[in-house]
């Protein structure tokens, strides 16, 4: 990596609070997370949460220790006792998910239930079973689950493990709320073993009260009681902007982040001008080659981000066919020669060809240090190098930091990921730093293009041909989503999205075209049939003839809003319906729904006419959303938009049948 040190975090499990924080005993309790503890007549006995009596289920303890005190292997053991009041609660644990990383190796798990009369239930070996599912729009994350058996209101359930990572943890954050109240929780942490120059800082976020303690056995701890549950609401920000956590992170004694920031701006500059100070015979008949005939040095800029894109493959994100080889894998700093030879490079080195190439042509290119909005808002007084593990490239053009992300081939021209624009970065300069926020791409670049020719029949069936094709932030989502999936997962994919609007809907010859050359533009097309699309009273039929967003819900249904409004990026939406009626049907009542006045959230219209000479009804709508974070308290205005825009969309037109 670019950086001294890059630390990874634990893998959290969400839990509960609001911040006040229990008074702490002297030292904390020597606890080992494999014994359970007996659960005391109070908690067998129990009717009702005392923190919320609404409250299905309670957490009566946890107990999170994290043991990174050796050079390998940390341990994290966790110790969780929940209480059950009612068939709410009972639902809430149909099923146990414990998330860990693919590096990670999950161990000594148990789970039993508890009965109110003190007999216990405990969960077999068998009941254990391992899954992927997809967190976040598109990342997999492996999972370990299981359910309790025979579970019914006024029973405990206990469940505990460990998880076992490759390498020390360094930095521990832990979130404090959860979906339930929480009585008492407890984390501890044995930091990784550190020169005696470094030492062991807490970091509080959202929390009234800081206070951490070091107990007699070197494990940092703290503890909190009666601890309300955190609502989730959609929408909503990354959990780290929005729940209360603390972090224990090493920091070098005496060092101000300003000097940290500066030492890891060193070393990766350190690492960029070893290779692109004088770029070698190769890297100079490339981008000889790549900038040919190029005028500009936006389109020569624009050559090199499409080379990197479509030539290197990355390694750390995709899985080159025929497997890697593993001295390829485990060669760290590998030279831009290396990587157009082999064509394949990591997301720390393709950033180094990028900018070989771009001095190979005169221009002035840098390294950046960018961070990540899936992280939270970017902390400078956090000084973990994490916290800027992003690399990308910024080339001075007109006077002016353009950034380029040649690292992840899904990325257009011009632009960075969502979680990367609209966030504070670090330029690497010749000497020092210059700090800059990342530009955000317009609404108006992404844009999902939907257009559909269709037909209805005499019994309100609708038949026909949709063609979607996505550009910007909307075709990076959409490639995830499809990316290296079988066509009959995308299939799948597709009809589900169809039919949680229209559940008789049926979805063939599903096809995405594009999928392997990023160069060009995205594309998925299917047929549909969709049984009773028109409703049908008689002589008359009631026709929505926006079928892209018939049966979608409102954006927001809740009438108040405890978090802030976040929208991963700007977007427009365009569509183009075009649905041929029998000859038969003629239009008894119809009119346009009437557009939404712009304004500096965007702008919405719609179009409805008929084509006379096959009796076809031709609608156009044009959504544009702008605003990326809305404070909570400006919430009803958010709603009031989207119950508008939902209003209109939900606009029919009545038809009379009648030879």
């Amino acid at each position: 990596m670019f950086y001294k040190c890059s630390l990874p975090f634990v893998r959290v499990f969400a839990i509960a609070i609001a911040l006040c924080l229990a008074g702490l005993p002297a030292t904390a309790p020597a606890l080992r997370a494999f014994d359970w503890i007996a659960p005391t007549p109070e908690e067998l006995s129990a009717t009702a949460s005392a923190i919320d009596p609404e409250a299905g289920a309670e957490i009566l303890y946890r107990v999170r220790q994290i043991d990174d005190s050796e050079y390998v292997a940390p341990a994290t053991d966790e110790y969780i006792r929940i209480k059950i009041f009612n068939d709410k609660g009972v639902q809430q644990f149909d099923k146990i998910d414990i998330e860990y990383a693919s590096s990670e190796r999950i161990s000594s798990l148990e789970a039993r239930v508890v009965k109110p009369n003190g007999s216990i239930i405990n969960v077999e070996k068998k009941a254990f079973y391992n899954r992927d599912i997809v967190k976040g729009g598109d990342a997999k994350v492996r999972v370990r689950s299981f359910s309790f058996p025979r579970l019914a209101p006024g029973d405990i359930i206990e469940y505990k493990w460990c998880i076992t990572a490759g390498s020390n943890i360094l930095a521990a954050r832990f979130f404090f709320l959860s979906a339930m109240p929480t009585r008492r929780a407890i984390f501890r942490l044995k930091p990784a073993p550190l020169a005696e120059t470094h030492g062991t800082m807490a970091y509080f976020y959202k929390c009234d009260e800081q206070k951490a303690q070091r107990g007699d056995d070197d494990f940092h701890y703290i503890e909190m009681k009666n601890l309300p549950a955190f609502v989730s609401e959609p929408y909503m920000e990354p959990e780290q902007d929005v729940q209360p956590w603390m972090m224990f992170y090493p920091v070098q004694k005496g060092q101000t982040p300003r000097e940290f920031w500066d030492s890891v701006a060193k070393d990766a500059r350190a690492r960029v001008e070893r290779y692109a100070r004088k770029p070698g015979k190769l890297v100079r008949e490339t981008a000889a080659r790549i900038g040919a005939n190029a005028v500009t040095p936006e389109e020569k800029v624009a050559r090199i981000n499409d080379y990197c894109r479509a030539n290197i493959l990355n390694y750390w994100v995709y899985n080159p066919r025929g497997g890697l080889d593993a001295a390829i894998r485990e060669k760290y700093d590998r030279s831009p020669d290396e990587l157009i030879k082999t064509k394949l490079g990591n997301s720390d080195d393709i950033p180094v060809l990028f900018i070989a190439l771009a001095r190979s042509l005169g221009l002035d290119a840098r390294a950046v240090l960018c961070s990540n909005r899936r992280d939270g808002a970017f902390k400078m007084e956090l000084p973990i190098s994490y916290y800027l593990n992003e690399i990308f490239v910024a080339v001075k053009i007109d006077d002016k930091w353009c950034m380029y992300d040649p690292a992840h081939n899904m990325v257009s021209h011009g632009m960075l990921r969502w979680e990367n624009e609209g966030m504070p970065a670090m330029i690497v300069m010749p000497k020092g730093v210059e700090w800059v926020v990342t530009a955000q791409t317009p609404a108006s670049r992404s844009v999902t293009k939907r257009t559909g020719n269709l037909r209805l029949n005499d019994e309100g069936t609708l038949f026909g041909d949709i063609n979607i094709e996505y550009s910007g932030q909307a075709e990076i989502t959409a490639r995830h989503l499809y990316h290296n999936e079988t066509d009959q997962k995308i299939e799948e994919l597709v009809r589900e999205s169809v039919q949680a609007r229209l559940p008789n809907a049926e979805v063939s010859d599903v096809r995405v075209s594009n999928s392997d050359n990023v160069l060009k533009p995205l594309v998925l097309t299917y047929s549909i049939k969709a049984p009773g699309y028109a409703e049908n009273t008689g002589q008359r039929f009631f026709i929505q003839p926006g079928f892209f967003v018939k049966g979608e819900d409102t954006r927001f249904t809740e009438s108040e809003r405890k978090h802030n409004i976040f929208f991963k990026y700007g977007e427009t939406c365009k569509d183009d319906v075009t649905i041929r009626l029998p000859a038969h049907f003629r239009l008894e009542e119809g009119s346009a729904p009437s557009g939404v006045k712009p304004g500096n959230w965007g702008g919405y219209d719609a179009t409805i006419s008929m084509k006379k000479s096959d009796n076809s009804i031709l609608y156009k709508r044009e959504f544009v959303f702008t605003p990326l974070l809305v404070p909570a308290g400006s919430y009803q205005g958010v709603k009031a938009i989207f119950d508008i825009v939902h209003n209109r969309d939900s606009h029919a037109l009545t038809f009379k049948t009648g030879e």
